[in-house]
């Protein structure tokens, strides 16, 4: 938000919530006018049988005119890399596909926006358009991109099937990740089907929970909210809190599923909506690209490290952390209720089964890791002392 007030909430996508909704895909992609679809997926899902299902769902609803499934992509690379984006479109392109279904979670999403974005402007390498580091267009817009999109989240999650936001892994910059931030590229519809979470291994629902959980946070703490990004910050954080540890134990609670996967989208729309410092997103991203560590997984080991550093920028907005966390604040100073914070996250680490550190970063490649973090492009936001970097790492480095 400015100092004068103003503020811009970019809010296009339509929720489609409910368990077992995922049969209403064909019906939602003719209401959207797509004829030929392109599903996009993941090794893993094929083989836990996702892939199977929306195939199943295409199927059984071939009468009235719905849309035909004339590809699959199912061999989407963790962290959307630029190459697999390249290869789905040109796939794309050869099976003549018009709207695009997104299966899975955060990189299946984004490789979904690269596929839409270069089909939509005639490109053969998405890298084209991310070598500066971060892709920006501003409003307002051209219009939307005239590629029909649902996206259906298979975790809960990184909140990816309603921002126009993606990450994309790139080799032209080194094995980077590069940005994109581009009105349209969101989903058109985002299926939120609590059902497909099922069978998820703890590991992954804790990893994707604490990725949604850190977008609340760096939301609350970057300065640039407003009551409307406030509104899906705090029901998330509390939403999170609330159930993740349930579902932990209990992996077939319904409720508890839908409810995470609700969070997942709100915290990702207030992100995108808020977009600001992201310390956290910035050294996961780092860390990710150079030992290939899950991001949830980073962002949730991170996220007590990074906020018992970064005093001086988590401070301000202390009470605002604590409140994410229903935790008391009458009385207490700044660095107090950061303690509480911190206090409560790797409490809430323990109780959800997640490591406090990383079996593949080692304080021996501590220059390597400081220039990563130091060149990530999200770094321009609120760039860190090569002495913080090493503090944190310090942390959370396993030797």
């Amino acid at each position: 938000m400015s100092n004068t007030g103003y503020f811009h909430y970019w809010m296009r996508s339509q929720v489609h919530c409910a368990p077992g909704a995922i049969v209403r895909v064909p019906a939602l992609m003719q209401q959207l006018g797509g004829k030929r679809v392109l599903l996009v997926s993941d090794a893993g899902l094929r083989q836990a049988g996702l892939v199977d299902r929306m195939e199943a769902v295409f199927a059984v609803n071939r009468s009235g005119g719905q849309p035909q499934l004339v590809g699959v992509i199912d061999d989407i690379a963790p962290d959307a890399s630029a190459a697999s984006i390249n290869k789905a479109t040109a796939y794309a392109r050869s099976v003549a596909a018009d709207c695009i279904v997104a299966l899975g979670g955060g990189s299946v999403m984004d490789a979904a926006k690269g596929i839409k974005y270069a089909l939509a402007h005639n490109l053969t390498d998405i890298q084209d358009v991310l070598l500066s580091g971060i892709r920006m267009e501003t409003s307002p817009p051209s219009g939307p991109l005239g590629i029909p999109h649902i996206a259906v989240p298979t975790t809960a999650g990184t909140g990816a099937e309603v921002t126009n936001g993606a990450v994309i892994m790139c080799d032209r910059l080194g094995g980077a990740k590069g940005s994109m931030f581009v009105p349209y590229l969101e989903a058109d519809i985002a299926v939120l089907d609590a059902q497909l979470t099922f069978g998820l291994p703890r590991s992954i629902t804790a990893d994707t929970a604490m990725d949604a959980l850190t977008h609340a946070i760096e939301v609350a703490a970057n300065g640039n909210s407003n009551h409307f990004t406030d509104a899906g910050v705090f029901t998330s954080a509390t939403l999170i809190n609330q159930w993740l540890p349930v579902v932990i134990k209990q992996p077939d609670n319904l409720e508890g599923r839908n409810a995470l996967m609700q969070a997942s989208t709100m915290a990702c729309l207030a992100l995108v909506n808020a977009f600001g410092a992201v310390p956290i997103h910035n050294v996961a991203h780092a860390l990710g690209a150079l030992f290939h560590i899950p991001h949830g997984r980073a962002n949730g080991v991170l996220l007590p490290a990074v906020i018992d550093v970064l005093r001086d920028f988590y401070r301000p907005s202390a009470e605002r952390l604590a409140r994410a966390f229903s935790l008391p604040s009458t009385g207490q100073s700044s660095d107090q209720l950061l303690d509480q914070v911190v206090a409560r996250l790797y409490a809430l680490q323990e109780e959800i089964g997640m490591p406090q550190t990383f079996a593949q970063v080692k304080r021996e490649q501590m220059a390597q890791i400081v220039q990563a973090v130091s060149t990530d492009p999200v770094a321009m936001f609120y760039p860190m002392s090569p002495k913080q970097i090493e503090q944190i790492i310090d942390k959370v480095a396993c030797d």
